[in-house]
């Protein structure tokens, strides 16, 4: 009876027969014998990569953002000095608006991640069990929840609204 290396030999990462084998035995542990052989050879991947060393400009966080006056741009474009003003009141809105995101949803990582809190979905909360909507929607006058479920009843589940456009 012949070896398990002399049935399947690998050629370039795959196994080919060599001669017949008498058994599925051989079979078997020839391909076992294979497999081993390469899984030796193959690089090894690392379940998680790394963080990149270098992030983009515009990924870097910026921790002093409420220190700024949104000018420094103009060290690199002096045609915009006589602009100095309007960038300032720009980035004083950017500022206002960013702090109260901040306050509300507690990061801006958060409030990006609205589309796992927005819609119809099941509640995560063993406290409240059961079904959730919401939805953001700062220009509406009134919502409400309703289909075949409730024959259409309007009024069965309206929605109420937050400061900031949230309906749930």
């Amino acid at each position: 009876m012949e070896s398990p290396r002399s049935i399947l030999r690998l050629k370039g990462g795959g196994a080919a027969a060599t001669a017949s084998p008498s058994t599925a035995e051989d079979i078997l542990a020839a391909a076992n014998d294979a497999a081993k052989s390469t899984a030796e050879v193959a690089p090894r991947v690392p379940k998680e990569l790394a963080p990149p060393k270098m992030m983009p400009w515009y990924q870097q966080p910026d921790d002093d953002w409420e220190k700024k006056d949104g000018c420094e741009v103009v060290r690199w474009d002096s045609s915009l000095e006589g602009f100095k003003g309007a960038l300032q009141h720009r980035y004083g809105r950017y500022k206002t608006l960013k702090r109260s995101i901040i306050n509300a949803e507690g990061s801006l990582e958060n409030f990006a991640r609205g589309y796992t809190k927005f819609g119809v979905r099941r509640s995560t909360d063993p406290k409240k069990p059961g079904i959730i909507a919401s939805e953001w929607a700062p220009n509406a006058k009134w919502m409400a929840l309703f289909g075949d479920f409730n024959n259409w009843n309007r009024g069965q589940y309206p929605y109420t609204r937050d400061e900031y456009g949230t309906w749930r």
